[in-house]
């Protein structure tokens, strides 16, 4: 598997450098446009599909209170670069608690989409606004895409 390192170099050659780098932190002009996309770039790659080796599922927290629309607010998992769908943690029948994915999405396997929005708030014990997931849907599991080198 290529190393950032790699990565970086490749797309140095793609753009016609003929520098290379031999690390993220070096002090050449390349490593330090590297080091400042790089982050950008796989986070933009890891949304644009739902990549199987970055699927990730986690247990939401409960993190402030909700805008009045809302029931409940979330901490977001910090590597979370997109969410994919919402469903119950509670669920044991998926036919009792269906799959609750992105909104206007439908599952043909397990029915309706449930509402949720990605945003922003300012949460108890956070420094400044956290990212949130805001649903009418108690005991939240979250599926995702997540950050991966």
């Amino acid at each position: 598997m290529p190393s950032q390192v790699d990565v970086c170099n490749m797309a140095l050659a793609r753009i016609g450098s003929r520098n290379t780098i031999g690390a993220l932190n070096e002090a050449s002009p390349e490593a330090q446009f590297c080091a400042t996309f790089y982050g950008l770039a796989v986070d933009t790659a890891l949304a644009s599909f739902d990549w199987a080796f970055a699927s990730a599922s986690a247990l939401l927290a409960q993190a402030g209170t909700p805008p009045p629309q809302w029931l409940y607010q979330y901490a977001i998992p910090a590597d979370c670069v997109r969410p994919r769908g919402l469903r119950s943690s509670t669920a044991i029948d998926p036919a009792t608690s269906p799959w609750l994915g992105l909104p206007g999405q439908e599952s043909p396997d397990v029915g309706p989409v449930v509402d949720f929005t990605r945003g922003y708030a300012v949460v108890p014990g956070a420094a400044g606004r956290v990212p949130v997931l805001w649903t009418n849907l108690a005991a939240a599991q979250l599926d995702y895409t997540a950050r991966v080198d």
